[in-house]
């Protein structure tokens, strides 16, 4: 999820553009990007992400998507029509909370890209390379005095990459922060477009998600393959997630845990979930100083 691309800085992509108008080309971490500025106010456009091999993106503005290798019936996550992607962000692909305190006892809950906490002084920018390999999300919180964002790109051996950059301001004050971050909506590996749309309940029923306790690997697979006949079926082959660069840090397996976080439950980690969705989020607290991030 978090590793920095090749001839970039560990922290992530930097500005070296010294304007801030809404829309047009500029440099981050050595590389042409089209910047739209405030594109939440756009109605929703759908972007694909290419590669140099079988694996495909199709990414809402809104930040929902459908991913996967070769075709529809190897997918990450569900294979949707444009209309549903634009309506799964938050549900579907990434998501991530943010709860910052203060030295003077005030904690603010920060829920980038969303409108269901949205308070003032937020501004938003989207990037897109010119080859098109690669989109970036951008939120810019004023009064935090914090930015986010997060880059999706591919590679091969890996599969897909997301990198997310929490920075804080030059003049922002200390700040402690609580984080729950990752994906929703898993699919296990064998769910193909026709159970993917015809069986939902069963696959999930099947689904199992396990967390290796040494490396933190994330494992979604099928406990065996769906069929009605009277023979062996097993699944031998699992769709996979983990975390690179923010240590330490407990990995959460359910979307529950999204809900109890809004409410200020901390984050608990699991180990199992069968018989549901899964997701792989992860959940860590770290101090971050005007000037610093953590990527």
């Amino acid at each position: 999820m978090n590793v920095a691309q090749p001839g970039e800085a560990p922290g992530g992509p930097r500005r070296q553009d010294a304007e801030d108008g809404h829309e047009g080309f500029t440099v981050l971490g050595g590389q042409t990007f089209y910047r739209i500025g405030e594109f939440d106010r756009m109605p929703p456009f759908l972007m694909s992400l290419v590669s140099d091999s079988d694996l495909w993106m199709y990414v809402s503005s809104y930040g929902g998507l459908a991913a996967g290798r070769v075709d529809e019936d190897h997918c990450l996550f569900p294979y949707q029509t444009d209309d549903q992607i634009h309506l799964c962000g938050g549900l579907t692909g990434p998501i991530t909370l943010l709860r910052v305190r203060r030295p003077d006892g005030t904690c603010r809950l920060w829920e980038p890209f969303t409108d269901r906490i949205r308070p003032g002084g937020v501004r938003r920018n989207l990037y897109r390379n010119a080859v098109g390999n690669c989109v970036i999300f951008e939120e810019i919180h004023g009064e935090l005095g914090m930015t986010f964002r997060y880059r999706w790109g591919a590679a091969e051996p890996l599969g897909f990459v997301r990198t997310a950059t929490l920075a804080a301001h030059e003049a922002a004050a200390p700040a402690e922060v609580e984080l729950l971050d990752g994906l929703l909506n898993l699919l296990p590996s064998g769910a193909d477009w026709s159970v993917q749309h015809r069986f939902s309940c069963l696959l999930n029923a099947y689904t199992r998600c396990e967390v290796d306790e040494a490396t933190h690997l994330g494992i979604c697979s099928m406990t065996s393959q769906l069929t009605d006949k009277a023979e062996p079926a097993e699944s031998l082959r699992a769709t996979v997630a983990w975390c690179v660069g923010l240590e330490p840090f407990q990995v959460v397996l359910s979307a529950d845990r999204v809900r109890e976080f809004r409410q200020g439950t901390p984050a608990r980690p699991q180990r199992l979930l069968e018989g549901r969705r899964g997701a792989y989020l992860v959940s860590a607290r770290f101090s971050l100083r005007g000037g610093q991030e953590r990527t």
